[in-house]
């Protein structure tokens, strides 16, 4: 019974962890509705997200120090509630570029400093030594699901606004709030029995046991193992913010829509036909930029709707495409 008190407090830790950074990593998703809604340019957008890296790295340090001393589920809990207040100050000041950086600039910090090492030292506690693989494995094969299932949901959300961009972003910044709030709930109440379980035996331990002297911390960076592995994950996490422009190229160069180039993101494989017109119409709506990607807004000379132009081949070439730019009317 205590195994699967310990196996549901990893999953619920699963869960918070996919769910915290799905708001700073958005773009990954939405890169091209936040330029539709928003009014950002592709530097603003990558400073956004440099701003929130730069608070990580920051506290990640000082996490460790956290991680010590205070219990894991409290520094858990607490970060899901600074993030969420964070999350709702990005969605109010949607449009505000500078508003925007201090929201993400916050995030960085309550997503790091008392949750990037917490959550891990409450995976290690949830059980024995013999069952330290089993939930690290549980730990991130559910961090994958609760990503997949919370990305599909935001783009369910997104493609049935059709409002305008700005009211669909917002929509997808509202379902992941809510996402948060959901999966802080559930350390709250399905992780404190295992945890409590395991502190008592940590807390026998002598006081010097538990403390890190800074001639030892010195000591770790003159280690060749940190710094081998240091660059092995700066390596994996370089190609993975790479991967971000995904987006705007499948929607930008290939035509396809919003959804389905996020979908692309998500799972790489899922094709969303019921979202493609919608999103495309947010596309298009007046509250987008005059000019996105260089394709400039003009009035449709076979209707009274605003669709791309950037040459006089580009209705030739978007309609052999099938792209839902070209008006239904052009011949």
């Amino acid at each position: 019974m205590k195994k699967w008190k310990g196996m549901v407090g990893v999953l619920a830790c699963a869960f918070l962890y996919s769910s915290m950074y799905l708001l700073p990593y958005i773009k990954y998703i939405f890169y091209d509705a936040i330029v539709a809604a928003t009014g950002f340019t592709n530097t603003q957008i990558g400073i956004t997200l440099s701003v929130y890296i730069v608070a990580a790295i920051i506290s990640t340090v000082p996490s460790g120090w956290i991680a010590d001393r205070f219990p894991p589920k409290k520094m858990l809990v607490l970060s899901g509630v600074a993030h969420a207040i964070f999350s709702v100050m990005a969605l109010l000041f949607i449009r505000s570029y500078t508003m925007t950086l201090v929201c993400f600039f916050l995030m960085g910090l309550s997503s790091t400093l008392a949750f990037w090492s917490p959550v891990f030292k409450a995976v290690s506690m949830a059980g024995s030594k013999e069952d330290q693989g089993k939930y690290y494995g549980l730990f991130e094969g559910f961090n994958g699901i609760g990503s997949m299932l919370f990305n599909f949901g935001a783009l369910w959300v997104f493609a049935r606004v059709t409002s305008g961009s700005v009211d669909a972003l917002k929509a997808v910044y509202i379902f992941y709030i809510a996402s948060s709030v959901v999966s802080t709930l559930l350390v709250a109440f399905l992780y404190h029995a295992q945890l409590d379980a395991v502190d008592t035996e940590n807390k026998e331990k002598p006081e010097q046991e538990k403390r890190a002297s800074t001639k030892e911390i010195f000591r770790v960076f003159k280690m060749p193992k940190v710094w081998m592995f240091s660059l092995m994950v700066f390596g994996v996490y370089g190609f993975y913010c790479g991967s971000s422009y995904l987006t705007p190229y499948f929607s930008t160069v290939l035509g396809v829509s919003v959804a389905f180039s996020g979908g692309l993101a998500t799972l790489e494989k899922l094709r969303h036909p019921s979202g493609r017109r919608s999103h495309r119409r947010c596309d298009l709506r007046q509250d987008r930029p005059p000019e996105v990607h260089g394709h400039r807004l003009q009035n449709c000379r076979h209707c009274s709707d605003d669709h791309f132009h950037d040459d006089a081949g580009f209705q030739q070439r978007a309609r052999a495409h099938h792209d839902p730019h070209v008006c239904s009317r052009a011949g």
